[in-house]
């Protein structure tokens, strides 16, 4: 699905195996969970975001590779 995407820091943002968020979606649905962050190391951007002024938090999240979106490669074809 996400044929050419990538991620600049594997270690602190590692590309998912679908089978484990579709299990992790699984279990937050019948636990009724209210929101489901994965990786666990988003939180730690959901903090820093807090703490930094808009415009440093952007350039961060840039530096850490926020516009790698670009490499992906639609393969479905839109049939709308």
């Amino acid at each position: 699905m996400f044929n050419g995407a990538s991620v600049k820091f594997d270690a602190l943002f590692p590309m998912l195996e679908p089978e484990y968020v579709v299990d992790k979606v699984l279990i937050a649905t019948k636990e009724e969970t209210l929101m489901l962050i994965l990786p666990k190391t988003i939180y730690m951007v959901m903090f820093l975001e807090q703490l930094m002024p808009v415009r440093v938090f952007e350039a961060y999240l840039v530096l850490m590779g926020n516009d790698l979106m670009k490499t992906f490669k639609n393969i479905r074809q839109n049939n709308l």
